[in-house]
């Protein structure tokens, strides 16, 4: 049996699904996290661990939020994700919240950087030349 022919390839679509969708990163992270989770608890079923992922998000009204749901809330031009630690009548509080700022264009001094890394896209041609292959050529 190729990998192809087995479930697996249900759990790589599901993250191009998730791609193509244009999620935040902060929702991206906690779909892929619960994906992880739903995977790890029926490894040998990778195909019913995808199905359930795409089920994962769903809309809610304010008044049927509960203590313990992971909401993601759009606030002006802000995306918050996180988890809802209490509920008033005017406001949620939520524990473990992150807040993703969008900006044009952000300056940082590079006195002030710190842990500074890239994503090295030439990384398969530099590891294994010989699977790389001109998509131009016939």
């Amino acid at each position: 049996m190729s990998f192809h022919e087995t479930d697996y390839p249900a759990l790589l679509d599901y993250l191009k699904e998730l791609i193509a969708a244009n999620k935040n990163p902060l929702e991206f992270k906690q779909l892929v996290i619960n994906m992880l989770e739903i995977y790890d608890q029926i490894p040998v079923y990778p195909g019913i661990a995808a199905g359930c992922s795409k089920q994962l998000e769903k809309p809610i009204k304010v008044e049927s939020l509960a203590p313990g749901q992971t909401v993601f809330v759009k606030v002006g031009d802000d995306e918050v994700s996180g988890e809802i630690k209490s509920i008033s009548d005017d406001a949620i509080v939520l524990k473990k919240a992150e807040l993703l700022s969008v900006e044009e264009n952000f300056e940082i001094e590079k006195k002030e950087m710190s842990n500074l890394r890239f994503v090295d896209k030439g990384i398969l041609k530099e590891m294994w030349p010989s699977l790389v292959f001109d998509k131009d050529k016939k």
